[in-house]
């Protein structure tokens, strides 16, 4: 068996992608977080596409630690996704951007595939048995991996340019 070296608990390897919805009226930008188990929905658009959501007194603890609160939970809300709608839910908290998290990824059978020939990652995602379609969830020229905490400059994937889907 061969050994293979731990990274240091000052490196992050984690990097996030993007991916076009229809929230409502709204076309907008949300990160996929494959290691979330919860979507999050910012409180902001929520009210500004008039979701309607259960309220809830629920606090959440961050992967860093940190307590979120979670304003109410919106149920089976059908949202679209490259060309896939389905009903999914989300929590509504004050956070800055939306994250589909594990549940979304399973509403919407998706898979997260590295495609060779364009030399970027992408999400496939299911409408039925017969129809799937596909997008870049991260473009190349976009970002970089972050490689230590401690680095002032930052590499994260950026929102990629709007697709016409």
């Amino acid at each position: 068996m061969e050994e293979v070296d731990l990274l240091p608990p000052h490196t992050i390897s984690c990097p996030l992608g993007y991916v076009s919805m229809k929230i409502g009226s709204k076309k907008v930008w949300e990160m996929v977080d494959t290691g979330s188990m919860i979507n999050i929905i910012p409180a902001e658009l929520a009210h500004a596409e008039d979701l309607t959501w259960r309220k809830s007194s629920t606090n959440i603890r961050t992967m860093g630690g940190h307590i979120c609160e979670v304003k109410g939970v919106v149920e089976e809300k059908l949202m679209e996704v490259t060309m896939v709608r389905q009903p999914f839910s989300f929590l509504v908290t004050w956070a800055t951007e939306t994250i589909l998290g594990r549940p979304f990824l399973f509403a919407f059978k998706s898979q997260l595939l590295f495609n060779p020939r364009l030399k970027e990652e992408v999400m496939m995602v299911e409408e039925g048995a017969a129809r799937q379609f596909e997008t870049t969830i991260c473009q190349p020229g976009s970002g970089d991996w972050i490689s230590k905490v401690e680095e002032e400059r930052s590499h994260v994937c950026r929102k990629p340019l709007a697709e016409d889907f």
